[in-house]
Order: structure tokens, then sequence, then C-alpha cells
């Protein structure tokens, strides 16, 4: 069943299933319960590298900034409600674009 797996190209499906069968974990979990997880770990899996993938064709100056590290300074004039606006991605469910300039860092 796991070299099925990853043959159909399912290799966080796969590598939970065999943790879970090495473990005591899958007797505990009823049939849906497994199914579910191995899923959501493909699918978070899958997401992540999506957004890796994205973040580096991007080309970002630093790709290690964060906004939940940004420093509020009076200098900067950084208006913060737009700042907890962009914490929310919504931008990317609109399918718009977010252009930052400036230093990332101080």
């Amino acid at each position: 069943m796991i070299r099925r797996l990853r043959e159909m190209r399912l290799p966080v499906m796969a590598d939970e299933l065999d943790k879970l069968m090495n473990s005591n974990h899958l007797c505990e979990m009823s049939t849906l319960e497994t199914l579910k997880h191995l899923i959501d770990e493909e699918y978070t899996s899958r997401k992540n590298s999506t957004v890796r993938c994205f973040i580096k064709k991007a080309r970002f100056s630093d790709s290690r900034a964060r906004l939940s590290e940004l420093i509020p300074n009076p200098e900067r004039k950084i208006n913060m409600s737009v700042i907890e606006q962009l914490k929310t991605n919504q931008y990317i469910s609109n399918r718009r674009n977010v252009i930052l300039l400036g230093a990332p860092r101080n």
C-alpha cells in the first residue's frame, strides 16, 4: 500500500501511513480518522511547498522577513492598520498584488 501511494505521488501520505503502522496510534483511530489524518498531512505539505515556491519565485531581497516581526517606528510612517489587514492574507483570496517598498529591517 505504501509503495502504491508513492507511485501515485503521495509521498507524505506514504510516510504518515508508515509512521502510523509502526506506532500504536493506528489501532486507536477509526478508518475515517486515519484517512482524514493522511489527507490532511499530504494537503498541508503540498500547500507549504506551494508557498515556498511562490516565495522563491518572488525573489524577495530578504525572504526571511515577516510581518509579525515588524517593529512600529513613527519615523517610518507605517500604517499599522494596513499591516494588520495584510496579516489576514485576504489579498491572496482577492487575487490582489502587494508591493512593499523600503528596507525590510531597521
